[in-house]
């Protein structure tokens, strides 16, 4: 059985799209259910079940310890020997769940990551943001698949648990991913893509809500450096700007002669560096309030 997992937070209209869409999944082998860890305290069962179209749901309170902890203890209580983690404001296509069975099944000890794509084009800050993913990816993914995002990623229930699931430390979403996937090879198990996974992101964002985004994936960048060095780790992390990330970002948005997109990635550079700053600052005066 597939267990999809979706951390929500505040986000009812949000949350009842990708429940819909969840509902309309296709050739699902063994049926699968649907654990929503609800941080906020605020999920409906009865509106979450109309979204869904019944079949299995769960809903766990998590608390409000963000959305590590949150993936945490719906994984916890999964039944399912294959998670699948997606975020509440995407939304797959009816083969999703499908296509990550299948590979699965071909390589059932694999970490499997899917493909995210915008969902609101006309939006130039969601279109800056998921422009900064892609290049982040094929930075990353260049030479062997080493990082796939919490939006869209599928791992086998055994070895989710053995990993000790996400670091509940990071308290905003940011950081959690990449920290997991790394510890995932340090393992040397494997990862593999499955671009036929496909979800869609519907993240609106404006100027103040995409300087929070990159701020919190800056101060996520820190934490990912302290525990991977902790931990002994030799690989080298550079910062976005000298590792060919944002080169790669600022070539694509020329290519498609999208000056906004262009533009927003300088602010993109300030505040993920202002949030690695204000994450250094404050582990050194000790631990930190959240």
């Amino acid at each position: 059985m597939l267990s999809v997992v979706v951390p929500t937070r505040d986000r009812p209209a949000a949350l009842r799209a990708c429940l819909e869409a969840l509902g309309s999944m296709e050739g699902v082998e063994g049926g699968f259910e649907v654990v929503v860890a609800d941080d906020g305290g605020t999920a409906d069962r009865g509106s979450a079940m109309t979204a869904l179209g019944g079949g299995d749901l769960v809903i766990v309170g998590t608390g409000g310890r963000g959305p590590a902890a949150a993936r945490n203890a719906a994984a916890a209580a999964a039944g399912g020997e294959l998670l699948a983690f997606i975020d509440d404001d995407c939304a797959p296509l009816p083969g999703w769940g499908r296509a990550l069975q299948r590979r699965h099944r071909e390589d059932p000890g694999a970490l499997i990551g899917g493909r995210t794509v915008n969902a609101l084009p006309s939006n130039p800050y969601s279109r800056a943001a998921q422009a900064i993913g892609d290049a982040a990816l094929a930075h990353h993914n260049a030479a062997r698949p080493r990082f796939f995002p919490t939006s869209n990623l599928a791992a086998p229930a055994v070895r989710f648990a053995e990993l000790d699931g996400f670091d509940v430390s990071v308290r905003r979403a940011g950081g959690e991913d990449r920290d997991f996937c790394e510890r995932w090879v340090e393992r040397g198990w494997p990862m593999l893509e499955e671009p036929e996974a496909v979800v869609r992101h519907s993240h609106p964002l404006g100027l103040r809500s995409f300087w929070r985004q990159q701020a919190a994936y800056g101060a996520g960048a820190f934490h990912h450096r302290r525990a991977r060095a902790g931990r002994g780790g030799s690989r080298r992390l550079e910062p976005s700007l000298t590792s060919g990330v944002a080169a790669t970002a600022a070539r694509r948005a020329i290519r498609d002669r999208d000056p906004a997109r262009l533009g927003l990635l300088g602010v993109w550079q300030a505040a993920n560096l202002a949030g690695f700053a204000g994450a250094a600052l404050r582990s050194r005066r000790g631990p930190e309030a959240h």
